[in-house]
């Protein structure tokens, strides 16, 4: 059975955790995969357009 991160490209098993009212940005997402990790931008204090202008 293959990993999930493995399947998905992930070489370095390190997430970028989203961390909610401003610290997670595209940026801080975009770097980590280019580090062949994952990144995830938190969207729970915002509404639906301005998440959708940040993933833009």
């Amino acid at each position: 059975m293959v990993s999930p991160l493995v399947a998905l490209g992930v070489s370095t098993p390190i997430l970028a955790a989203p961390m909610a009212g401003g610290p997670t940005t595209p940026a801080l997402v975009t770097a980590a995969a280019r580090a062949n990790s994952l990144g995830f931008l938190a969207g729970g204090y915002r509404t639906a357009g301005a998440l959708a202008e940040q993933i833009a």
